[in-house]
């Protein structure tokens, strides 16, 4: 038999027209920095989780967000907002950076989570459905707040001259891979038998006292750990690659800030559905259950 176009389809076969399937995602944008000299810490990325039908043969731009610089070591140097990550249409927004220089309370901004404050300051709010806010201040010379994270705000800073920081705030664990694949691939942070993304990070320790206490930690899912003022002294560290937590905040006495942890973006489709290809420079593939994931660390593209 011969259709409209020259189509030749032999007696007894059947035509079967690729239909649209479903694909699960998982988005994840670049986690705030912290500035200089006593700052709260920096934010986690927004993070969007979802499903959604995909067209076979479209072409889907896949971005991903880096995290937000430091301040440098100094009295007065602001960190950055993290930057955003995006697939389908749906956009995670960076996270926010921290408030910084004690109490005269520079800087400082809203994200997909907030960044944590500084001395009496209060902590930014995250974007809903994306992340929480962070932290306040412990008071005058007292801890930085926490940046917020995907699962909970961050952490007030303690009161009192060198106090600690409070903890960053808790990302959200996400079953779109599993702990093998996590370690493997170095995306998400494992913690017990989860796999955690965007965590906040840290507040510094105030102003320098004798006692020398720790800085906040930072949230499970990548948050960086706040720097610690006094005797001994420690910077704060940066968020963790491809997971999108926060940078720790810096301690008092011009103690530098920390940058936030690149974002990342990962799609999850049945293995049966598969059909997809992909472009990018650092992208790769896994098996995950009955699950086909791309796992996206720079820009590329979903093919489906």
């Amino acid at each position: 038999m011969i259709i409209s176009g020259g189509l030749n389809i032999q007696p007894g076969l059947t035509m079967t027209a690729v239909q649209p399937y479903s694909a699960s995602y998982l988005i994840v944008a670049g986690g705030g920095g912290s500035g200089s000299n006593y700052s709260g810490g920096g934010g986690a990325g927004g993070l969007l989780t979802g499903y959604i039908t995909v067209n076979p043969n479209t072409i889907y731009t896949v971005t991903v967000g880096g995290g937000g610089g430091g301040g440098s070591a100094g009295s007065a140097n602001a960190g950055a907002n993290g930057n955003p990550s995006s697939v389908f249409g749906q956009t995670a927004v960076g996270g926010g950076t921290s408030m910084y220089r004690g109490s005269l309370k520079v800087g400082g901004s809203s994200g997909g989570s907030g960044g944590g404050a500084s001395a009496q300051g209060s902590g930014y709010s995250g974007t809903p459905g994306q992340g929480n806010p962070g932290g306040n201040g412990g008071g005058s010379n007292g801890g930085g707040g926490g940046g917020g994270g995907a699962g909970s705000a961050g952490g007030c800073g303690t009161p009192g001259i060198g106090n600690s920081g409070g903890g960053g705030g808790s990302g959200i664990a996400s079953s779109i891979i599993n702990t093998t694949v996590a370690t493997t691939y170095g995306v998400g942070q494992v913690s017990g038998c989860s796999v955690y993304f965007a965590g906040g990070g840290g507040g510094g320790t105030g102003a320098c006292g004798s006692s020398g206490r720790p800085g906040g930690p930072g949230g499970v899912g990548g948050g960086g750990t706040g720097g610690r003022a006094g005797a001994p002294s420690t910077q704060a560290s940066a968020g963790s690659a491809y997971t999108g937590g926060g940078g720790g905040g810096a301690r008092g006495g011009c103690g530098a800030g920390a940058s936030g942890g690149s974002g990342v973006v990962i799609i999850s489709v049945p293995a049966f559905s598969w059909r997809a290809s992909y472009s990018g420079s650092n992208v790769s593939t896994a098996t995950v259950g009955s699950n086909i994931v791309v796992i996206y660390k720079s820009n590329g593209t979903f093919i489906a």
